[in-house]
C-alpha cells in the first residue's frame, strides 16, 4: 500500500504540472511558448523519476541499479524519433522493453511498473494533443521525455 500511495502522489504531481501549464480554455502546446513547454515536460518527468527513486526505493544499491535503466529508456525514446510515422504507445512500450533484458525486468520490476508507464503516459498525452499531424512536435516531446528521465536518474548515479 505504501508504494501504491507514492506512485499515485507522483501521478497527481505530474497531472498538476500539466493542468497549471495549460492556457485558460486551451490545450497544451509544447515548444510554442504557451502552455506546456519543453522545460516543463523535462522537469515534470525528472521530478517524478527522481522523487520515486529517492523515496520509493529504500535500498541504495537497488536505487542505483534502477536508475541505470534511465539511459537505456532515454536512448530508446531518441531512437524512435527516426521512425515515421511515430510509433503507437504499445509499439513504444515494446521498443523500450526490448532494450531491457527479461531477467533484469524480473529482477527490477519497478522499472516496468513505474518508469515505463510514466514515459508512456507522457507520450500518450502528446499523441492525443498532436496526433499524427505534427510529427515533429511528437518527436520533440519524446526527446523532452528522454531528457527528463536522464535528469531524474542523475541524482542516483553520482
Amino acid at each position: 500500500m505504501h508504494k501504491f500511495l507514492k506512485t499515485h502522489i507522483l501521478e497527481i504531481l505530474l497531472a498538476s504540472i500539466v493542468l497549471v501549464a495549460c492556457p485558460k480554455g486551451g490545450t497544451p502546446t509544447a515548444g510554442t511558448g504557451t502552455g506546456i513547454t519543453d522545460t516543463l515536460i523535462q522537469t515534470g518527468v525528472s521530478v517524478g523519476v527522481s522523487t520515486y527513486l529517492q523515496h520509493g526505493i529504500s535500498d541504495p544499491a537497488k536505487r542505483v541499479a534502477i536508475a541505470k535503466f534511465g539511459s537505456g529508456i532515454a536512448g530508446s525514446l531518441r531512437t524512435v524519433t527516426k521512425l515515421e510515422p511515430p510509433p503507437t504507445p504499445a509499439e513504444l512500450t515494446q521498443v523500450i522493453l526490448s532494450n531491457i533484458p527479461q531477467n533484469l525486468q524480473n529482477q527490477y520490476p519497478e522499472v516496468v511498473a513505474f518508469m515505463v508507464p510514466l514515459v508512456i503516459s507522457g507520450y500518450e498525452t502528446a499523441l492525443a494533443h498532436y496526433g499524427g499531424g505534427n510529427q515533429q512536435q511528437v518527436y520533440q516531446i519524446l526527446n523532452d521525455l528522454a531528457t527528463g528521465v536522464e535528469t531524474g536518474t542523475a541524482c542516483c548515479l553520482k
